[in-house]
């Protein structure tokens, strides 16, 4: 499970290593013991399972919400989050306590070697599509796959759009 830990940590380190954020806490004393690793380090405060207002705390300067198709998601586009990302979309589930953090959406935009980097740095592929799956010790899996401009990751949390589908 390190191995996997690492690669997800890699996902955007890799292609962000120009970026550095200053004045961050450390989540390991607020977040699951894995769940840092599904964000890493360029996405500082953020992890799977992350209640909204917890989120909102350390992005003041995020968009509001905006008003989504869906009603069981909250969506949060975050234009430019750091350099060589053109946006994140932010998904926070509706009926859960908290409202939990569950997906993101990372868009690379025109950055398409970043992208690569990223997918390169998650190994290889479980299948014909660049996706990838990992056990949490939360109970639940986390699911990374690409496509387009984009690499998603989610957590296919219970109660989630996710839950039971992986």
């Amino acid at each position: 499970m390190r191995r996997h830990a690492a690669l997800l940590t890699a996902l955007v380190a890799t292609t962000l290593a120009c970026c550095a954020h200053s004045g961050t806490r450390d989540l390991a004393d607020t977040a699951p013991p894995d769940a840092v690793s599904h964000f890493p380090e360029r996405f500082p405060n953020v992890y799977l399972g992350m209640p909204m207002a917890e989120w909102r705390a350390t992005h003041p300067d995020a968009p509001p919400a905006e008003a989504g198709t869906f009603d069981f998601r909250i969506v949060v586009v975050e234009p430019q989050p750091v350099p060589g990302v053109e946006e994140v979309t932010w998904y926070f589930d509706t009926d859960l306590p908290g409202q939990p953090l569950y997906e993101a959406i990372v868009d690379y935009g025109s950055n398409a070697a970043g992208r690569t980097r990223a997918i390169e740095a998650l190994g290889p592929s479980e299948g014909a599509r660049p996706q990838w799956q990992y056990a949490t010790s939360m109970g639940y899996p986390v699911r990374v796959w690409a496509f387009s401009t984009k690499i998603v990751v989610a957590a296919g949390m219970p109660g989630t759009e996710w839950d039971g589908e992986w």
